[in-house]
This record gives C-alpha cells, structure tokens and sequence, in this order.
C-alpha cells in the first residue's frame, strides 16, 4: 500500500500546472499530466475510507482538473474547453493548490 503525502502531492500538482501555463503547446507536459492523473486521479473515490487523513480540497480540484492539461487544443474554440477556457480554469486551479 502507498502512503499519500499530500504535501508533496500538492508540490508535484504545482509544478504540473506552472508548466503548463507556462507553455502550453508542450506534449512532454501534457504526458506528464497523463501519467499523474494515471497514477492518483482516482483518489478522490476513496475519500469515504480516508477519514484519518482526507484528501484536501484544492488537491482534489487539481487532480480532477489534470484532463484538462492533457486535452488542451482537441476541442474547438466554441467548447466549454476550448484552449482559452481551459487556460482561465487551469490558472484558477494553480492559484488555489
């Protein structure tokens, strides 16, 4: 079993979303993304069974906000995530982790 250290978690999450906002066209940062959303992004679906050590909320924004990262420019400019949406939403979430 893997222990969760939200601290670092929410230093990881940080990183993500400042490369991200800092360079949004880059394919390595979105893999990135990916993979975390991969390895934690269902963590939020435990929280029932984490009452010792909840998951904080701006951490579970930001790990269900990861898709966003990684589906940056699939949908049209007319979309709920359009890029310029998808960069107002990201940069919301980097400011609150």
């Amino acid at each position: 079993m893997k222990t969760i250290d939200f601290k670092k978690m929410r230093t990881e999450l940080k990183a993500i979303y400042k490369a991200f906002l800092e360079n949004p066209e880059d394919e390595s940062i979105k893999d990135k993304a990916q993979d975390y959303d991969r390895e934690y992004g269902g963590l939020q679906a435990y929280e029932n069974y984490l009452k010792d050590n909840p998951i904080p909320k701006n951490i579970s924004e930001a790990l269900g906000g990861l898709f966003m990262i990684y589906e940056y420019g699939i949908f049209g400019e007319n979309h709920d995530l359009s890029q310029e949406n998808i960069l107002k939403k990201v940069k919301l979430i980097y400011e609150n982790i």
